[in-house]
C-alpha cells in the first residue's frame, strides 16, 4: 500500500446518492449507472474527465453514504433529482495498491479500514475515490482513495 500526504482544497461534488452503501455495496455500481444516466443535467464542471466516489457517514447513520457524481464550481445549483456533498479542504492520506493495481482491494475496504469514528465527523466522514477518465482502462488502471487525517 503506498501513501502519501498532501493538501486539497474544497470540492463541491454533485451527483447520485446511495444512502447507507456500506451495508449495501452490491448497490454501489447501480448508483454509477444512476449517476450517468443523471450527469447530462449538470452543466458546469471543473474537470468534467474526472468522476468522484464519496463516502460520508452522518453522525446518526449506522453505515456510510456513497455519492457518484463530479466536481462542480462552489456556485453551481444543484440539480432536481441530484445531491451536492462538500468535501471540506485539508490533509489527506492518499492511498493506492502496488500490489493489486487492478482494485481488488476495493476502495471501500480502503476507506472503513483506514477512518476508524473517533467522533470527528467533519474529518472522519468525507473519503473520496477519483477515476480519471482520460486515462486507458488496463490492469495498471488505479484508484487513488483519498482519507482525510488530522
Amino acid at each position: 500500500m503506498v501513501s502519501t500526504i498532501v493538501w486539497r482544497r474544497t470540492l463541491k461534488i454533485v451527483g447520485v446518492e446511495l444512502p447507507e452503501a456500506g451495508s449495501r455495496t452490491h448497490l454501489i455500481p447501480l448508483a454509477w449507472a444512476s449517476f450517468l444516466a443523471k450527469a447530462h443535467l449538470i452543466t458546469r464542471f471543473v474537470r468534467p474527465h474526472i468522476l468522484y466516489g464519496v463516502w460520508r457517514r452522518p453522525p446518526e447513520a449506522e453505515s456510510p453514504s456513497y455519492l457518484v457524481g463530479v466536481e462542480v464550481p462552489d456556485s453551481t445549483d444543484v440539480p432536481a433529482g441530484l445531491v451536492a456533498y462538500k468535501v471540506p479542504e485539508g490533509r489527506f492520506a492518499v492511498l493506492k495498491s502496488e500490489d493489486d493495481p487492478a482494485g481488488s482491494v476495493t476502495a471501500y475496504e480502503l476507506v472503513m479500514s483506514h477512518s476508524p469514528r473517533t467522533g470527528d465527523t467533519s474529518r472522519e466522514a468525507l473519503a473520496f475515490e477519483i477515476y480519471d477518465t482520460s486515462r486507458e482502462i488496463a490492469d495498471e488502471y488505479d484508484v487513488p482513495v483519498y482519507i482525510p487525517v488530522q
